[in-house]
């Protein structure tokens, strides 16, 4: 079973606040790549944001249950 987190009284599984978090960092890192200009120089914006939320909801998971 997956760690449940209350949040204002309702349990919500701790994945589902991972992923939140995880998109979160990705819009927070392409913010942080247009400042720098370097999302003009990125191949496939997509996958690549696509993978950032899916490690910045990692290092939330590792960070928050571990």
């Amino acid at each position: 079973m997956s760690p449940e987190v209350e949040i204002l009284g309702a349990y919500f599984p701790g994945w589902l606040l991972a992923a939140i978090m995880g998109i979160v960092g990705s819009a927070v890192s392409n913010v942080a790549l247009a400042k720098l200009g370097l999302h003009s120089e990125l191949i496939a914006p997509i996958l690549v944001y696509a993978c950032l939320a899916f490690i910045w909801a990692a290092i939330f998971w590792m960070f928050l249950f571990n």
